[in-house]
């Protein structure tokens, strides 16, 4: 198994690494970092180079809750293309959380979230969308998706960008 060191956020950072919460701040102003829709900020943590179940660079999300005490792992999720609800499935070299993006896509007050994995169908990429980062009506889709050709790798999803 190799190991690459690789950690991507999508929410506020006020700090290197440690992960603490800014102070607490109202639903407002929270969003579109909140996906929970307590009022909080969460973030989203990729790992695309996870690997479990016998599949290499696989990749995974961690979901971390906001609170008024910062991020806690208490009640953290973990997403991978494996999980019940995430279309598509796992596959080595997916790199399911290269790029990561919280943002209000819906315009319902709560941070949906955008995964993209720039090595899913050995190097075509593809995005994981999934509502106020839920895996219920969650979506995929890739470069023919949109008309574009797969030659070459195009490693649709790493300009993901909020």
């Amino acid at each position: 198994m190799r190991i690459r060191p690789s950690l991507l956020a999508a929410g506020p950072l006020t700090s290197t690494l440690a992960l603490t919460a800014p102070t607490a701040h109202a639903a407002g102003s929270a969003a579109p970092y909140d996906f929970t829709g307590d009022g909080y900020r969460d973030l989203a943590v990729g790992a695309p180079y996870e690997s479990f179940g016998g599949a290499e660079d696989t990749g995974t999300v961690t979901l971390l809750r906001g609170t008024d005490a910062g991020y806690l792992p208490t009640g953290a999720r973990v997403l991978s293309p494996s999980t019940s609800g995430v279309p598509d499935g796992a596959e080595s070299g997916d790199s399911f959380g290269a790029r990561v993006l919280l943002s209000d896509t819906t315009k319902d007050g709560r941070a949906d979230l955008s995964v993209g994995g720039t090595g899913e169908n050995g190097g075509d990429g593809a995005i994981w969308w999934l509502k106020s980062a839920t895996t219920s009506g969650a979506k995929s889709f890739g470069p023919a998706k949109f008309g574009i050709p797969t030659t070459g790798s195009p490693s649709f999803g790493s300009p993901l960008r909020g």
